[in-house]
């Protein structure tokens, strides 16, 4: 009352006041008395009050009044805000008095504190999944790249190498089939199909590689330890053991020759002609008069 009397209501002065008294009393069933000092409370209520009543008074005129500072009442008044009491009119503030009670400001606050503190660690739990979770796909992803790669290198290996095989494969099937006239199918058949075991080993072990003799080569040297008896003790092959049709066996044919001396042409023939291209060189560098350059055969 004495604080409303300084502020010069008139004659609503009594109505301002007992609307200032109700508004305490409010705030102290809210609980925002507790801990407050009663100048910042009656500061608060005085203001609200003078505007409910159409009074203009500026928290500057309360202040000097009540003698508090301007953020104590701006915080009373904020408090105030937030319980339902402040969303009623004048009319249902002065007639209805509110039964629900509420917590302290403090305790407002520190709630509103927990849950925001609970909300970000549902966030950090939610981030620390989530980066998990995409760790766990970059791995796979990087897996699946690296079999992706091996199994396109081991695919590449087989395609070089049956590349490998058949063009070597067909080489030899024009060095043999187009120009050279085979009169034994047997012999031709038996060369390719040589060739073609060989091919097929590429560059893996072999027999000789490990120091063993396969079984050609073991029968190949028991068909020469019998050959041997047939020598007679100056060294020389008994031809009265042996029968024609035998003898027949181990002599070429004349087509069989030409076949061999045409076959070991075509695949001598880079080597053929480059001896060719070198005699001539030669044969120009003696007409010149230039004197012949020794080679690694001279010495």
């Amino acid at each position: 009352m004495r604080f409303a009397n300084k502020l010069e209501f008139g004659e609503k002065t009594h109505e301002v006041s007992m609307t200032a008294l109700r508004v305490v009393q409010r705030m102290k069933k809210d609980s925002i008395h507790s801990g407050r000092r009663p100048s910042g409370l009656c500061g608060a209520a005085l203001l609200m009050a003078a505007r409910l009543h159409e009074f203009n008074r500026s928290p500057a005129d309360i202040i000097k009044i009540v003698k508090v500072h301007e953020s104590t009442l701006r915080k009373r008044l904020i408090e105030f805000g937030d319980t339902p009491s402040s969303a009623l009119t004048l009319e249902e503030f002065m007639t209805v008095d509110l039964e629900e009670e509420q917590d302290p400001p403090a305790f407002k606050a520190a709630r509103k504190k927990d849950k925001e503190r609970l909300q970000r660690l549902n966030i950090d739990t939610e981030i620390k999944e989530l980066q998990a979770e995409i760790d766990k796909q970059l791995e796979e992803h990087r897996l699946g790249k690296t079999r992706k790669r091996k199994d396109v290198a081991s695919i590449e290996k087989e395609d070089t190498d049956r590349f490998v095989r058949e063009s070597n494969l067909n080489v030899i099937k024009n060095y043999v089939g187009n120009d050279v006239d085979d009169p034994d199918n047997d012999l031709q058949n038996h060369g390719a199909n040589n060739i073609n075991d060989q091919l097929i080993t590429g560059l893996g072990p072999n027999f000789a590689s490990m120091g063993l003799i396969s079984t050609n080569d073991r029968e190949n040297e028991m068909k020469d330890s019998v050959n041997t008896n047939f020598e007679n003790d100056s060294g020389e092959i008994d031809v009265a053991d042996f029968d024609d049709e035998e003898l027949d066996s181990y002599i070429m044919s004349e087509k069989e020759a030409q076949f061999k001396h045409n076959l070991w042409n075509k695949v001598n023939a880079e080597y053929l002609i480059q001896q060719k291209e070198k005699e001539e060189r030669r044969q120009k560098e003696k007409e010149e008069g230039k004197p012949e350059k020794k080679t690694t055969a001279d010495y």
